[in-house]
């Protein structure tokens, strides 16, 4: 998968790119790899944003719930189950959930396409995949923990 090359009096190695999991070199100078790190960068201030954003949707519901919660009389609360009563905001939060999931996917789909562009590795994609799946799964035990 090495080869050398001569040009202009220098010796160069370089790897074939396309090979799932190299770590891809084209020019001495490293052109593709800072590609690939460059698009690894680019995506990563994007899974940050989104995180950000619907992270701050899910406290702000949060907020509401808990405000709304308080206003109740004592017998309301009595006679309401914590269940019951979060049932609308736990149906508002798994529509940010598809949302956040939708953007995600098309994030990831979009950083794989510029990744093997410039023949880089592509296998970060479903490390970032399993990162999100098992933060969101913290999250949201969380907040069912908030419930007991």
């Amino acid at each position: 998968n090495i080869e050398k090359k001569e040009e202009t009096g220098k010796t160069e190695k370089t790897e074939k790119p396309g090979k799932k999991g190299d770590n891809t070199e084209k020019t001495q100078s490293g052109e593709t790899k800072t590609s690939q790190s460059a698009i690894v960068k680019k995506y990563t201030a994007k899974f940050y944003s989104l995180k950000a954003y619907y992270m701050g949707q899910l406290s702000g519901l949060e907020a509401q719930a808990k405000r709304d919660y308080a206003a109740l009389s004592k017998e309301q609360r009595k006679s309401v189950s914590k269940v019951s009563f979060a049932a609308k905001y736990m149906n508002y939060a798994l529509a940010l959930e598809g949302e956040c999931d939708g953007q995600m996917e098309t994030l990831l789909s979009q950083m794989k396409s510029e990744l093997e562009a410039v023949g880089g590795d592509t296998s970060i994609i479903g490390t970032i995949r399993q990162a999100y799946q098992a933060e969101k799964a913290a999250k949201k035990a969380g907040y069912m923990s908030l419930l007991g």
